[in-house]
Parts: structure tokens; sequence; C-alpha cells
């Protein structure tokens, strides 16, 4: 594909997204910074890995930071490339301009009138494996999935390394890098009434516990899961027609938001979701109850008091500095976090780091969503899963408010990976209340009904596989289903490993 425009000068180029182009040339590598180009091996923009991302990617699932280029519908997205499903590095995601309008327009390759992922046209208006009642799904050349192919970047251009034929051009050398970091994984959240139908907000009280067997072992054809009719324990569904409404837009009952998950590089070959918008993860702390009484702490060098400290002057002007719950935890190897006053006003306490964890106690993506008012919104407490102290606190402000969040809402999660066999594919999950996945359509974890967060995982090993009847050097789809129904908290961690399929990168030779 050959770029006009000012050599040196960031422009969009084919389905690549911003790229370093010099006029009448091919697009060329580089970086993308405020609008300027940096050749790679540059200062701001170094060879391999560490490489800078264009300015503004169009998403992309298989390109790394570097690549600039990449993408597809193939597998979960990633911060790098752009062109196919990947999503903007910047949440709320919205689609491109045009996408939906049934409009085919570049850089669009394809347009079903809609903006919803999982029909075959993703939520970017670019291709996605098609996945039929039953067996593996369809994976074409441009999906961003190699599957029988020299190479897949996630377009149909020419000329960018790898052709509209899915073959490596003379000149080019095309691999599969990691994945960036973060990667984009495409959802579906709907957002409910209170108590609209009758299963959201059934006031269930202590169940712990799962509710094994409330869907069928199978989607139905349209890729859904289907109520069984199973009541008792946390179940609390009215009929099969209200449990059809939770994965489907249903005028006046439910409003949908297409959006994208980010999973963050756990450092051990996962991805996985994070408490924190930047990716920090929970704090889990427990509390030190005395640190010490304001106006009787210990000084520093400049002589001013240094907080959770205990220092006491007697009449013959002898000074003692006593240890305190926070001295003693940070003697020990601990972090204070926090060092504050109780509601007294006189005594200080802490906050002792006890774990850093993945996952996010407020898991709540809908609170922007206007569908629900303002009236019903609830405080959200901790759960004992994320808290040392296991008080099951709520979620406060700087001030000490109440911070009010729209539960009553599900989550619809797809995604997809080539199986090999001699890989290792696992997912771990934990929520509340309920969440089901299924892997070629076949349920592969059952955490349903109203429930304190519970975790499990699936492993697929030989056997999983072959249960699941998957076979090798097929694509498959993974569906997570979740569901919030009870305005107590909102538990959600979703961790993969191995299911990450990467687009197709090429550099010139």
């Amino acid at each position: 594909m050959v770029c006009s425009g000012t050599d040196n000068v960031c422009i969009r180029c084919g389905t690549l997204g911003d790229v370093c182009c010099a006029g009448g040339s091919p697009c060329s590598d580089g970086c993308c910074s405020a609008g300027r180009c940096l050749a790679i091996g540059t200062a701001g923009c170094p060879a391999g890995s560490d490489a800078g991302p264009p300015d503004a990617p169009m998403g992309g699932n298989g390109g790394t930071k570097d690549a600039g280029a990449g993408g597809g519908a193939g597998g979960v997205t990633g911060t790098g490339g752009a062109g196919g499903t990947g999503g903007t590095t910047i949440p709320p995601w919205n689609p491109p301009a045009g996408c939906g309008d049934n409009l085919i327009v570049f850089p669009e390759r394809c347009d079903d009138g809609n903006t919803l992922p999982f029909d075959g046209c993703s939520s970017d208006c670019q291709p996605e494996p098609v996945c039929p009642g039953s067996g593996p799904c369809t994976s074409k050349c441009g999906d961003g999935i190699v599957l029988g192919e020299d190479c897949d970047d996630g377009n149909l251009v020419d000329g960018d390394g790898c052709s509209s034929s899915c073959k490596v051009e003379a000149g080019f050398s095309c691999d599969q890098p990691p994945l960036g970091n973060p990667i984009f994984v495409p959802v579906v959240y709907r957002d409910f009434r209170f108590h609209n139908p009758t299963d959201f907000e059934p006031g269930v009280t202590g169940q712990d516990a799962a509710s094994p067997g409330m869907v069928k072992p199978d989607l139905d054809p349209d890729g859904k899961p289907v109520y069984t009719g199973l009541t008792g324990a946390g179940i609390h569904v009215d009929s099969s027609a209200s449990f059809a409404s939770w994965y489907r837009n249903t005028e006046g009952t439910n409003h949908a938001t297409v959006s994208k998950m980010p999973l963050w590089d756990n450092g051990a070959g996962a991805f996985v979701n994070h408490y924190g918008p930047n990716g920090e993860q929970w704090t889990i702390t427990k509390t030190a109850y005395y640190c010490g009484q304001l106006g009787h702490e210990d000084l520093d060098s400049n002589g001013q008091p240094i907080p959770c400290t205990s220092r006491y002057v007697d009449l013959d002007g002898g000074v003692y500095v006593y240890a305190t719950d926070c001295s003693k935890a940070i003697a020990s190897g601990q972090e204070l976090l926090r060092c504050y006053l109780d509601s007294t006003g006189t005594t200080y306490r802490g906050d002792i780091l006890v774990q850093r964890v993945d996952g996010n106690p407020f898991f709540f993506p809908v609170d922007g969503d206007t569908f629900t008012p303002s009236s019903e919104r609830s405080a959200a407490q901790i759960p004992p899963l994320y808290d040392a102290n296991e008080t099951w606190a709520y979620d406060v402000d700087a001030a000490g408010n109440k911070r009010m969040h729209n539960f009553s809402f599900t989550s619809e999660f797809r995604y997809w990976f080539k199986y090999e066999t001699g890989k290792t594919y696992k997912l771990d999950i934990a929520g509340d209340d309920d969440v089901w996945v299924f892997i070629n359509k076949k349920l592969a974890i059952d955490l349903g009904g109203i429930h304190t967060p519970v975790e499990k995982s699936v492993t697929l090993d030989s056997a999983t596989a072959t249960s699941l009847g998957l076979a090798p050097g097929n694509v498959y789809e993974v569906a997570v289903f979740q569901a919030e129904r009870q305005t107590t908290s909102s538990t959600f961690k979703i961790t993969l490993s191995g299911f990450n399929t990467a687009a197709s990168v090429c550099r010139r030779n």
C-alpha cells in the first residue's frame, strides 16, 4: 500500500492506523510520537518489544506495542496494532465513526448495521470467526488467526507484508509476537432495572456456595445459555423466558453497552483483570488499631511529628518512644499503606498491606448507564475474599461517603483461540453472582446462583479437550456469561493462559 504525505509525518495508511510514511513510498516501520515519525532504533523508538505504540491505535488483537500493525478478530485484543476487532487503550470504548450504518467504508471490512460483536461482524466492523451451531468456528484470511495460512495480520491489504490472500510478501518476514499489555476482550454488558425481572434482587441471604445445574450443558442455537428449570438454593429464576432476557437485548427490560475489558500480564504467562484503570491490583489490608495518640508522636530530624508513632516526655524531661502496632508491622518488614485518625480524632490507626491480588471486588461496568436511575443505585461492600478483616466494609470516597453503584446487570464475553496439542490452556474465574464458562458451546465451569464470591478453574488437558469436543488445529470459541443480581457486592476475576491468539506482524527484511 503506497501512502501519500510528507516525509516523517504520521498519517493513516491502509488499515494499519497511524504509521510512519514517506511521501509516495510504501508504508514503513517506526513509532509515531506527537504526529512525528521516529525511526526504530532512535531515541524514543527503541527496537524490539519496547518500541512505542502508534498515536491512535484502532485496535487489533495480535500486535505488540512496537508492531504498529496486526489485529483482527481472532483471539483477544491487544494495545498495539490496528485494524481488526481490538479495543482502544482508554475506556470507555467507542466504535469507529460510521461503524453500524450498514455501509462498508474504509477502514471497515464489514458493516451489518449494528456495533454489537459476536455476530460475524465485530463492534469495530471487522470480520470475526463464525461459530455454527456445532463444531469448530470458521476462520478465514483477515481475521487475525493464523490457521492454514502463511500469515494473518488482521486485514486484507496488500503491500504490508501479509497479502490479501494471507501469503508472506517478498521482502518481508512475518511472525506472531507476544501480546501487548494489556490485552482487551470484547464484551456486551446489559443493564437491568431493580427487580425487573424478579430474577434480579430476589432478597437471597446466607448463600455462600454456587448452585450448579441452573443451565443446560450446551448453548442454544443462538449461542446463549438455557435455564433448566431447577429451583432452590440461590437460583431464584422466575421462568425460562425471564432467564432468556439476561443475555438478549430486550426492549424496556435491559439496555446493552458494548465495551472491551483490559486484561493485564501477570508476569506468569497469563492475563487477568485488575481493580485499577491502569492495571493497579487490589490491596488486601489488615487494620493496626493502635498506632499512637495525636499530639504524642515521635519527631523527625526537623522536629516535626511523625504520624502513627508514639513518644512521651515525663515530668523530668525523659523521652520515651514506644512501639505501636504500626511500628511493629514496619519492623517485621510489612508495608504501612495508610495512617489515619480514628472516629474520635485522637488515636492513630493504620492499614497494613497483606497482599496485592488480581480481580475486582467493585465490578460495576454499567455505573455510567442511565437506563437504571440514580434512585436505584446502592452502596457496595467488600467481600471477605478481598478483605482480611472480614468486616464487609463499604466502598467509600476520600471523605468517607458511600459510593453508589449500579447493580442488576449481566456480562457476555466471547473470544476465540486455536486449539493445539502440547499447549497448556487454563482459565480461572471468580465471581458473584452467576458465572458460566462455555468452551465450544459446552459447559466447562458452572458457578450459577446468587452467592458470595466463588473461585473455579478449568485446564484443557487431553481428557478435558476430548469431553468438550476439541480437535487439534481448529478454532473454538470461549463464552463467559456473568450476572450480578444482589445489591451487596460485585466481584469478578478472569485469568487466561494459553487462550490468547496473536495476529501476524510483518517487517521488512
